[in-house]
């Protein structure tokens, strides 16, 4: 029995591969466990205690003993699950699925285990199908759980709950029952127990017509990935820190733009679909990626804490600048300068200047005198009346002698600090990139 598992971990794994596996203590993870060391493989044991039930501790018990019995490495974490999902928003099912995997995450990376095996069969892709279904999703969430994905490799994808219930029996392989899984306020529990035994006896050959199903719906979203991945080669356009891609009227582009943010969570699609009819602006941020739309282009930045521009100091013997870009500065007579007037030139009375100048990122509550105005107008406001879209406005640097901003880099100069016909010394500086 489960010949189509041992022959995956056969043609998949192998030998000596740092193996680790995520074992619950469940009858799915056990049974994998017994594949893998029949197959002459000893895998590390990771398991987790989301502290959900009352038998959590004699589960992460079981799994520490079994793991001692036969001399594999062993990795155990409890987590305050309950505190976790309410300080994110997220259910319990969504909360315990985050921890889990950074918590693999970080056991691979730290001692380098090459591939992550779950225990995931055929009847959890069926369920993940109806709860997809029933929530939202594009092709990707109709195809199930894969048995590859970036590292992990799910061996009983292929073999049923009952195969895998009637393989433990008949070999006598001890397992923990989760007594969560009776429970019907589990969406997964309830699709599990009320929703697809009456299909499976309503529709005859209904798991082998799934599987069918699965295989079709995998092998077509391979060929719209292939598809999409070269549309997206022609349409991306890199801007600094920022991907931009242009909206399109082209039938493909919401398949476009939802492969191109595949890899992120959470991402506000309604938002985005709102944003394509003109409704509503987009600025989208949260400590992995930054979303916004302005003016025709989707920008996407994938590592904003990364790319946190630093405050510079400009000494006043400096000459040039190359971070965060280039500045070219040097000190003219008055009498000698010819001056060509640009908004990527600065010219100021190097006499009412303080050094070092602080070169910096604007703020908000930033203020200064446009040049040929007499009163204060927020940097903010300014960088509205210039037109520039939201990408440029968020990217905005300013010069600054003391507390004064003396030059919105690239755009104006402040009042106060031009030359007059009393300006002995001029400091020049300009923006070359």
């Amino acid at each position: 029995m489960l010949e189509k598992a041992r022959q995956f971990i056969r043609e998949n794994i192998a030998p000596k591969t740092k193996l680790l596996l995520a074992c619950s203590g469940g009858v799915d993870s056990m049974v994998l466990l017994h594949l893998l060391l029949q197959e002459v493989h000893k895998p590390a044991i990771a398991h987790c205690n989301f502290q959900l039930r009352d038998t959590a501790t004699a589960d992460a018990n079981f799994v520490e003993n079994v793991a001692k019995a036969e001399g594999l490495p062993h990795h155990a974490q409890s987590f305050a699950t309950q505190e976790y999902a309410a300080k994110n928003g997220l259910s319990l099912q969504m909360a315990a699925r985050d921890l889990r995997y950074t918590f693999f995450a970080n056991l691979r990376k730290t001692h380098n285990y090459q591939v992550l095996l779950t225990a995931h069969h055929r009847d959890d892709s069926l369920e993940t199908f109806f709860l997809n279904l029933a929530r939202g999703t594009g092709i990707s969430g109709l195809t199930g759980i894969t048995a590859f994905k970036e590292g992990v490799l799910r061996p009983l994808s292929a073999h049923s709950k009952e195969e895998i219930l009637s393989f433990a029996q008949e070999q006598s392989i001890p397992w923990r029952e989760d007594a969560s899984n009776a429970s019907l306020k589990y969406h997964r529990n309830f699709l599990r127990h009320k929703v697809i035994p009456p299909l499976r006896q309503q529709f005859e050959g209904f798991d082998k017509g799934f599987s069918h199903s699965l295989e079709y719906l995998q092998e077509q979203e391979q060929a719209l990935n292939f598809m999409l991945k070269e549309k997206l080669q022609e349409h991306l356009q890199q801007d600094g820190a920022y991907e931009k891609l242009p909206f399109s009227s082209a039938p493909y582009f919401q398949a476009l733009l939802h492969f191109w943010l595949k890899d992120l969570e959470p991402v506000d699609y309604p938002a985005l679909k709102r944003v394509q009819q003109g409704d509503s602006d987009l600025n989208f941020s949260t400590q992995n990626f930054e979303l916004l739309y302005s003016r025709g282009f989707f920008w996407l930045n994938r590592n904003p804490q990364q790319q946190k521009p630093q405050p510079v100091k400009i000494k006043v013997d400096q000459k040039r600048l190359q971070s965060p870009f280039a500045l070219k500065m040097e000190r003219v007579s008055a009498q000698s300068l010819t001056m060509e007037f640009s908004p990527r030139h600065a010219y100021l009375d190097f006499e009412k200047l303080t050094f070092p100048l602080l070169l910096r990122p604007w703020q908000k509550g930033d203020r200064f005198i446009p040049l040929g105005m007499q009163g204060h107008k927020k940097i903010s406001d300014f960088l509205i009346d210039q037109k520039l879209n939201s990408i440029a406005k968020k990217n905005q640097w300013v010069l600054c002698s003391g507390q004064k901003i003396v030059w919105v880099v690239g755009q104006q100069i402040h009042e106060e600090f031009k030359i007059t016909d009393w300006t002995k010394t001029i400091y020049f500086v300009q923006l070359l990139n």
